[in-house]
């Protein structure tokens, strides 16, 4: 529950923090590069093989990708304009956090699981901040993702392990889709893949300390699956600015 409350209060200081360091893009951008990187390696070496220890790995790929395609869906249903809006990314986020919501239940997986929704809330304040939004409605907008985790925990508490471990793979999967999708775009003198990659080299260092850290009471991912895992960052590393339209179309006046 701790971690819960401080996610929630993280969304908000990721918004509010834009504006304080409206300009210092080159800080954003490595930071949202940093964070990225942490939370997609706990995804893929933490999550998905704690999934595959109770269903296997077909079963726990298959609900990682489902939880994928299904913020994919929404946000393709919803859009129906060529130059779509910020309401997409809105509806999305709430679905999104809902299932971030059972990520803070009490298992086996919680700790790295609630980890990784704890620091990908940072850039997602700052994703809703970049948009042109009334802050009325930006603030509306963040009580509706609070309110949207809230009632993910709280239908999650009574769930047998197998149901939680399940939903847990697909908060896996829709995490991984707006981490790695949904991108701040910002003006900036270099192009902001450079500093997008010197804050996935520290994140890369972070996530090494991560994970030394960590105590793991459970069995090591394979070797072919630690491969897989490596190649996707280094994909990530390679591609770092890969976005939606969506947000693309944000402005750029930062």
């Amino acid at each position: 529950m701790q971690l819960l409350i401080i996610s929630l209060v993280v969304l908000f200081i990721g918004y509010f923090c834009t504006s304080f360091i409206r300009g210092q893009t080159r800080v954003l951008l490595a930071l949202h590069g940093f964070l990225k990187t942490l939370v997609i390696g706990i995804i893929l070496m933490e999550m998905i093989p704690l999934c595959a220890e109770v269903f296997g790995w077909t079963v726990a790929l298959a609900f990682f990708l489902t939880g994928w395609l299904m913020i994919t869906l929404v946000e393709r249903t919803v859009n129906q304009t060529e130059r779509s809006t910020p309401i997409v990314v809105a509806i999305a986020l709430s679905l999104h956090a809902v299932l971030d919501g059972v990520l803070f239940t009490e298992s086996h997986q919680a700790e790295t699981a609630a980890l990784a929704v704890v620091l990908h809330r940072l850039p997602m304040g700052i994703l809703i901040a970049c948009y042109p939004l009334k802050k009325s409605v930006a603030l509306v907008l963040l009580f509706g993702i609070s309110l949207s985790t809230l009632v993910g925990y709280m239908g999650s508490q009574s769930l047998p392990v197998e149901s939680l471990t399940l939903l847990q793979g697909l908060a896996g999967g829709s995490l991984l889709h707006i981490v790695y999708t949904h991108n701040p775009k910002f003006n900036s003198p270099m192009p902001p893949d450079f500093w997008l990659r010197i804050g996935m080299i520290l994140g890369t260092v972070g996530l090494v300390i991560v994970f030394a850290a960590h105590s793991h009471d459970h069995q090591a991912p394979p070797l072919l699956w630690l491969g897989i895992s490596t190649l996707m960052l280094l994909l990530v590393f390679i591609r770092p600015s890969l976005q939606h339209a969506h947000v693309m179309d944000q402005p750029t006046s930062m």
